[in-house]
């Protein structure tokens, strides 16, 4: 699947939006999947527009047995919306679980 290209000025809103709310770290995860939220309640502006984005320009991808849908807006981060909230994870902590799951993969006797 192509990645959906975003329109660079709805790509700036949403950065700008991004950087001037304030995230809620998801207490309840491992380090290893650590992220943070916003609310609807709390941001709805910032809610409304970026999950129209991630609907209409994210790509699905596969989370160990769940697909969700993601957009990265070029900030560090990869955002995605599950219901009331939408999280963000720092992509360098994407890329390095994807990378530990490959090696153990490669590793895996046939």
């Amino acid at each position: 699947m192509t990645t959906p290209v975003i329109p660079s000025e709805l790509q700036e809103l949403l950065k700008r939006l991004c950087a001037e709310v304030t995230w809620k770290a998801a207490a309840t995860y491992p380090a290893h999947m650590a992220h943070a939220c916003v609310l609807r309640a709390n941001e709805p502006a910032l809610y409304g527009a970026l999950a129209d984005a991630i609907a209409t320009h994210g790509c699905d991808k596969r989370f160990y047995s769940r697909t969700y849908r993601y957009l990265e807006l070029g900030n560090g981060y990869k955002h995605w919306a599950y219901d009331t909230p939408i999280n963000r994870e720092r992509l360098t902590l994407t890329r390095a679980r994807e990378g530990k799951a490959a090696a153990q993969t490669r590793r895996t006797p046939a």
